[in-house]
């Protein structure tokens, strides 16, 4: 096993992709009526996002609040899964302009008032966390869905981690040595760059976007940051 393949956002364990990825595909059932309602009353379950820096295990993490608050983890695996092969050709004709930071326009967008997006990639995305977390709570982890989902229904959380630290774990995990990690990381972080940038016109992150942002130099059991995300889900959205 070498560095090439460590894939990141996706689970290291996963034995029922397919099972899930054909749950999520059902989704699709609810896709005629979502996009005739009035997006002002579409109604989306509290959900978690969390956006993470490559290499900073947010799926581990996602997975143990998963399992605290029985809610589905949705990582990167299932949703180009779900993308790959559950397409709408409905909304083929969104496709050329910018894609906005807010998930108020993608709302309007998903019932065809407001056709900006590039590629059906974007659509599919979109679409996918949105009929997702009208669906059930749900934890999305990376592709920007905290930017999708309202604000006022979404814990945003980020979870970085100095390049330092990711190479140490990485390398832990892949058996690879310190440069080749290190090499493979920053592509990884120039890709991750450029999908945001592309996508949601953005060449940064602001902690303003986030309810918390948790930094594993300084906080590296994943149980006790488990603890810490659950505390918060619950007091934002069941005090």
């Amino acid at each position: 096993m070498g560095i090439s393949d460590y894939r990141p956002g996706y689970h290291p364990k996963r034995k029922d992709i397919f099972r899930l990825a054909e749950e999520m595909a059902s989704l699709q059932q609810m896709s005629s009526k979502f996009l005739s309602e009035d997006t002002s009353n579409i109604q989306l379950n509290p959900c978690i996002a969390i956006s993470r820096k490559i290499g900073v295990g947010a799926v581990e993490i996602a997975d143990l609040v998963g399992e605290t608050l029985s809610m589905k983890v949705l990582d990167r695996e299932l949703l180009e899964h779900f993308i790959s092969s559950v397409q709408s050709p409905t909304h083929s004709h969104l496709s050329h302009e910018r894609i906005p930071t807010l998930g108020e326009e993608i709302l309007r967008m998903l019932k065809g008032q407001k056709p900006f997006l590039r590629s059906k990639y974007a659509k599919s995305l979109a679409h996918f966390v949105l009929v997702s977390a009208r669906t059930e709570p749900c934890i999305f982890v990376g592709r920007g869905a905290h930017l999708i989902i309202q604000r006022d229904k979404v814990l945003a959380v980020r979870i970085i981690g100095s390049l330092e630290y990711r190479i140490k774990r990485v390398a832990s995990i892949m058996k690879t040595g310190y440069k080749e990690t290190e090499r493979r990381l920053i592509k990884m972080d120039k890709e991750q760059r450029r999908f945001f940038k592309s996508f949601y016109g953005k060449t940064g992150s602001s902690p303003y976007e986030f309810d918390m942002v948790i930094n594993r130099d300084f906080l590296e059991d994943k149980h006790e940051i488990a603890k810490i995300i659950v505390s918060a889900y619950q007091g934002k959205f069941f005090k």
